[in-house]
């Protein structure tokens, strides 16, 4: 059962004051996640283009969601591999999506595939593994 906490979260935390504000919406039985945003001014890295930081923010944002949601436990990025497709700009409306890719039966590693397209063109693209993260005793967790 999760217990992780993303109310400060940059991507998705409500009382972030500088972040994005971005709602996921879950399929625990596809193990999938999804989004839509539009680039907005205060987050883009030069000439009204989408910061590439963002861009790939939002995608472990959306892999973390999927294997959260495919699992029921909560997760952690172990690692991300972002492809950059095209430019984003302010204005752009983005859908993303993630979702489960493959998982070893008794491993806590959880491999996942993400995208943010704008209408049918592909903007950035992300592999990535997420690991099963158990609480400890001093409330921290244990990812390793």
């Amino acid at each position: 059962m999760p217990i992780l906490k993303y109310e400060y979260d940059f991507i998705t935390g409500k009382k972030n004051p500088i972040g994005t504000h971005i709602e996921i919406e879950t399929d625990a039985e596809k193990g999938s996640a999804a989004c839509a945003w539009t680039v907005q001014e205060n987050y883009i890295g030069y000439d009204h283009i989408l910061h590439g930081g963002i861009a790939a923010s939002i995608l472990d944002n959306l892999m973390i969601y999927a294997g959260r949601a495919w699992s029921g436990q909560d997760v952690v990025t172990a690692n991300i591999n972002v492809n950059y497709r095209t430019i984003a700009y302010v204005g752009d409306h983005l859908e993303g999506r993630a979702w489960v890719s493959a998982h070893r039966p008794g491993s806590r590693a959880i491999h996942l595939r993400a995208e943010l397209r704008r209408g049918e063109t592909i903007v950035t693209e992300a592999e990535g593994v997420v690991v099963i993260v158990y609480p400890a005793v001093d409330g921290r967790i244990e990812a390793g």
